[in-house]
């Protein structure tokens, strides 16, 4: 019984931490409509809720993806990655799986895991989870957490990382609408040259 009561009191307290890092996420990107607020918000605030090493922002644009912003833990770094850096969907074989599916791919055991890409920046990588941002239902982006521990991941942390995407989704379509009417107020659509 006692058993109980702890495992119930540790689930609470696991539901009333992502409860306020979701309400101060919504809170954070909800003051601002610049991409990259929106980003760091999202970024500072998951790491509340599901442990990692390093997670990094990933955004699709005609079919190509490119790393948006990292940060990782071990230098407590927030890193800015310009888009002229494209690479192909099909290159990483989970990056592929969560965008068909539209849901998330746990690697639990990288090393076990035939389709990963070995690189010399991702040798230390031991678990990864893969979770897309879904607009009007299509992929626009994905979060992508990393462990050094393996099996630092199972189904169970989708639940939460998902509710996160779904903000990220809305956070990102403002941002960019933001963006798009900033641009439209400088520079004339059909000829492209600046207002007066």
């Amino acid at each position: 019984e006692l058993r109980e009561r702890r495992r119930i009191a540790a689930a609470e307290r696991k539901q009333r931490v992502l409860a306020e890092a979701l309400r101060d996420t919504a809170v954070a990107i909800s003051g601002t409509l610049s991409f990259t607020d929106v980003m760091d918000h999202m970024l500072s605030h998951i790491e509340r809720v599901i442990r990692f090493d390093a997670v990094i922002l990933l955004m699709i644009e005609d079919g190509r993806v490119w790393q948006a912003r990292c940060r990782n833990l071990s230098d407590n770094k927030l890193e800015t990655y310009s888009k002229d850096k494209f690479f192909p969907i099909q290159k990483f074989s989970n990056l592929l799986l969560a965008f068909s599916r539209k849901d998330a791919v746990v690697i639990p055991f990288t090393h076990n895991y035939a389709g990963w890409v070995w690189d010399e920046d991702n040798l230390w990588v031991a678990s990864n989870i893969t979770m897309p941002i879904v607009s009007h239902n299509a992929v626009i982006g994905f979060i992508n957490l990393y462990s050094k521990e393996a099996g630092s991941y199972s189904e169970e942390d989708c639940a939460p990382l998902k509710v996160f995407a779904s903000q990220a989704a809305v956070a990102i379509q403002n941002a960019r609408l933001y963006e798009s009417v900033q641009h439209l107020a400088i520079v004339d659509e059909l000829t492209g040259l600046y207002n007066r």
